[in-house]
């Protein structure tokens, strides 16, 4: 027997099946349906496949409605009112102390008595307001004032 066919009887090393002859492992091998199934389809065809699922995610996006607001129901019901004239009244109340940010003592730089002010002890001064004040200024002992 030669080295390179296997003996009689004995499996083929090509295609596994039993045959007298070299020559007759080709016709099976030629003769064979190709294999049944999903996973040599998907090998062959992949390129294809792979477009043909683009496409389907492409045109899904495109043709699929985005979820876009719906106009409501009409269920809401309105009531016609004549306009009315209303006092509106806000209130707040809180407890707490308000300090003055700027406060000054006004002080005389001569000794005198007040006779009239046309203002009161306790009344807000603001910026430029001009305050009369008319006084008297003590004698001293030589009569003068």
């Amino acid at each position: 027997m030669k080295a390179d066919r296997p003996a009689k009887g004995a499996p083929h090393p090509g295609c596994g099946s039993q045959h007298p002859q070299r020559f007759a492992c080709v016709l099976l091998a030629a003769a064979q349906p190709a294999p049944a199934g999903v996973k040599p389809f998907i090998k062959k065809h992949w390129k294809p496949i792979t477009a043909a699922i683009c496409a389907a995610a492409v045109a899904a996006a495109v043709l699929v409605p985005k979820n876009s607001a719906k106009p409501a129901a009409a269920s809401a019901q309105y009531v016609e009112t004549r306009p009315e004239k209303r006092n509106i009244v806000n209130s707040y109340s809180a407890d707490g102390t308000i300090t003055a940010a700027d406060t000054y003592t006004v002080k005389p730089m001569v000794k005198g008595t007040v006779l009239t002010a046309d203002f009161e002890v306790g009344d807000t001064v603001n910026k430029g307001d001009v305050r009369h004040l008319r006084f008297e200024l003590p004698r001293d002992d030589a009569g003068r004032r």
